[in-house]
């Protein structure tokens, strides 16, 4: 890891490379809070001035443009390195990030998911994941918690019970590890104070569901034997 660092801040890909990322320094940061979650990363304040040359007029994040990715390493690394409180422009970067949130109330399969692009058009678990994280560490009072919990929750893949996103109306043919995952962390982890039985609720159900059709089903074979008798 050490190989990567550079020396006008920021980590590279590489060990061989001399171009630092967000996404490279995020991870990295992320490894060494496992490894030696006691001791400092060292160059804090170099590694923080180099994510805010990041910082682009729109209130983003990213090399010259900006993405919701980048925004997200960008604010994820300044809660863990410094505080939120240095971003260049705490308002403009809250606007950003809530211009992937779709509020259109005819829009029912995306109303209250984020869109992983501006230019999109369908709310992903993992855009939305991303959004409500960053917001989140910003200022979470921008959280629409209501509408996004029930977002979250009508992804969920009854077949299996995990989670799957929608796209053009349609599940995902599964649920997968990575929705989930999305899913999970969205509500129990990015401040959204969702009651995590309701997630719970459609297991409920199916367990009714199956024991109801079972003792249907013995209550036909034993009418159906008292008729051969």
């Amino acid at each position: 890891l050490n190989g990567t660092e550079q020396v006008g801040g920021g980590f590279s890909y590489l060990n061989s490379t001399m171009s630092p990322s967000l996404s490279s320094t995020f991870f990295v940061v992320q490894i060494h809070s496992l490894l030696a979650p006691s001791q400092p990363l060292q160059n804090i304040t170099l590694h923080k001035d180099w994510v805010l040359l990041n910082y682009n007029t729109d209130g983003g994040y990213g090399n010259t443009t900006s993405t919701l990715l980048s925004i997200y390493y960008a604010v994820s690394l300044l809660d863990q390195l410094t505080s939120v409180d240095d971003l260049v422009n705490k308002s403009k970067t809250l606007s950003y990030l809530t211009s992937f949130y779709v509020n259109n109330p005819s829009d029912v399969n995306n109303i209250g998911g984020y869109i992983p692009a501006l230019t999109s058009k369908s709310s992903l678990l993992s855009s939305t994941y991303y959004c409500v994280m960053a917001i989140s560490l910003v200022n979470n009072s921008f959280l629409n918690v209501g509408r996004t919990t029930n977002w979250v929750l009508s992804r969920q893949y009854f077949q299996d019970g995990g989670f799957a996103d929608i796209v053009d109306g349609n599940f995902q043919p599964s649920s997968s590890v990575v929705g989930s995952f999305f899913a999970f962390e969205t509500i129990s982890l990015s401040k959204l104070d969702a009651e995590i039985w309701m997630v719970e609720f459609n297991y409920w159900i199916l367990i009714i569901l199956m024991a109801s059709i079972g003792i249907i089903v013995v209550i036909g074979i034993v009418i159906w034997r008292r008729r051969r008798i």
